[in-house]
């Protein structure tokens, strides 16, 4: 087993996951271990906003490993979530 010292981490150039919130603090579901109770954030973020944050992370030189399109909220209260995925599904394959 490798010491403290031996251990080593190497931070990536770019991230590996995207997260958007795109609907902020708004969900249908009252799950007793979710966190978005503490947070006062509220709107939906534009759908031009997303696409432009998937235009620029389309143009890393590393792909993600993970999408996840809504981060305190539920994505199917996202009015135009369906174009989204769409968006994700054709600018990051």
């Amino acid at each position: 087993m490798p010491s403290e010292l031996e251990i080593t981490y190497q931070t990536p150039s770019q991230p590996r996951q995207l997260r958007l919130d795109t609907v902020m603090n708004k969900c249908n579901a009252q799950c007793l271990s979710c966190h978005r109770v503490l947070s006062d954030r509220k709107g939906v973020m534009p759908l031009k906003l997303a696409e432009g944050i998937i235009d620029d992370v389309a143009r890393w030189d590393h792909s993600l490993t993970e999408i996840v399109p809504v981060n305190y909220g539920a994505l199917f209260l996202y009015p135009p979530w369906f174009t989204l995925l769409q968006i994700i599904q054709k600018k990051l394959p």
